[in-house]
């Protein structure tokens, strides 16, 4: 009777600190898209379909390369942090961080000219900088915030860097200066001076060491792994905006890319329970992991199905106040996609429970056949039809995400069912008579 009691209280504790991890996520996801939308309409407005499509191609590469720099490294932090010492355990990401960020930079700068040839080398240099050494910078403080006190802590590390971008847009439209050239460059020096303060005051405050540690290749194959997931999802989710960049659409591409905003301007619920709930998808003591993504993906369901419905409907009053009539042809397109927030409502929640459940490299494998089932589509269709294969190939590679997602958690979680489960005992044979 005891012991049920104290059950229900940890559930009620659970459940009130995950309410709270979900609030902060909302306002962090609240002000990256707020910064999505300011950039989004600004940038639109002043640069037209087709540099706004080199636009954002440009921000797929760098999504990309991201997350072997520094995406993947803290989602590694965060799960051997929590169980090891944090100060040590800090120093050597440090290094692994470091590492990974030349690798990355070095990658993106060579692919740049394939992948995006309408942004120039300096601009993109300028943008590649801003967000692997200062955004990178915010984002590792965030996270030994979380390893040493919790997820809501990390709130300021959370939304900083979309301020910083909200500002400097801002700023440059007051004083008439808005082009690319200057936008990286204003925004690089803010993002790496806020990223380098904000890393300081958190060592600082937590009382951890600035200093490089010893590379783990233990650590290092952990991150490689989550960072590879990361890597495939970046393929996944961009490689139509780099195919269509790529073969040169054209305005398609800039097009294609605000409906694609404006759709995940209606993910900001969904994103928000994804990172708020996925620590709680680490804990061993929170129970039933296939109970836990069956309730969540139910409640998102119902949302991103009145959200895609509402895209449908308001998308030609949206757009032309977001981004001018120039952008009029978003309008079909963005009705195209709507559907797909239901889709990618299905595979967030699996794909965590995965994790908790020990299927790091299932989760892997199933984002890398993703990955390559929606980049063969792309390949495929775009050169053909513009941006109607890249919403096919989206469909395409979304759905197969979510029936492997799903298959792997359902089969994992029988698996685990089966060995814990009670084994029958068995007869004892009466001996056989002697000859």
């Amino acid at each position: 009777m005891l012991s049920e009691a104290m059950q229900r209280v940890r559930s009620l504790r659970l459940s009130r600190a995950t309410l709270a991890d979900s609030m902060t996520g909302l306002t962090s996801e609240f002000a990256n898209s707020l910064s999505a939308l300011v950039g989004f309409s600004l940038l639109g407005r002043h640069l037209g379909p087709t540099e706004y499509g080199s636009f954002v191609a440009m921000y797929a590469l760098i999504g990309i390369v991201s997350c072997l720099a520094f995406a993947g490294p803290g989602l590694a932090m965060l799960h051997i942090g929590m169980q090891s010492n944090l100060p040590e355990v800090a120093r050597r990401f440090y290094t692994q961080q470091a590492v990974l960020t030349v690798v990355s930079a070095a990658v993106a700068i060579v692919l740049a000219p394939v992948l995006i040839p309408g942004i120039g080398t300096v601009v993109f240099v300028l943008f590649l900088a801003a967000e692997l050494l200062g955004t990178s910078l915010t984002t590792l403080a965030g996270n030994l915030r979380i390893v040493a006190t919790g997820y809501r802590s990390s709130i300021v590390q959370q939304v900083l860097p979309q301020v910083v971008k909200i500002a400097v847009v801002v700023a440059l439209v007051s004083v008439g200066h808005l082009t690319l050239t200057v936008y990286g460059f204003v925004f690089m020096v803010c993002s790496i001076a806020a990223g380098a303060a904000t890393f300081v005051m958190t060592a600082h405050d937590l009382g951890l060491s600035r200093r490089f540690g010893r590379l783990s290749w233990t650590d290092l194959k952990t991150t490689l792994s989550m960072s590879s997931t990361f890597w495939a999802w970046g393929l996944h989710d961009g490689g139509d905006k780099l195919v269509m960049s790529a073969v040169q659409v054209g305005p398609d591409l800039g097009l294609y890319a605000a409906a694609y905003k404006l759709v995940q301007f209606s993910n900001i619920p969904v994103n928000a329970l994804m990172s708020s709930s996925f620590r709680s998808f680490l804990d061993p003591n929170v129970g039933n992991q296939l109970k836990r993504a069956l309730k969540y993906t139910a409640v998102m369901t119902v949302y991103t199905t009145i959200a895609a419905i509402g895209i449908i409907v308001f998308a030609p009053i949206a757009l032309p106040i977001l981004v001018g009539k120039s952008f009029h042809g978003s309008i079909a397109m963005a009705r195209w996609l709507a559907p797909l927030l239901i889709v990618r409502g299905l595979l967030i929640f699996p794909g965590n429970a995965l994790v908790g459940m020990g299927r790091v490299h299932a989760k892997f494998v199933a984002y890398c056949s993703s990955a390559a089932v929606g980049m063969i589509t792309y390949i495929a269709l775009i050169p053909r039809i513009s941006w109607k294969g890249g919403v096919i190939g989206s469909y395409v590679a979304d759905a197969f995400l979510v029936t492997a997602l799903w298959l792997l958690m359902l089969t994992t979680h029988r698996r685990n069912a089966d060995k814990s489960s009670p084994q029958p005992e068995r007869a004892v044979e009466p001996a056989q008579p002697a000859a």
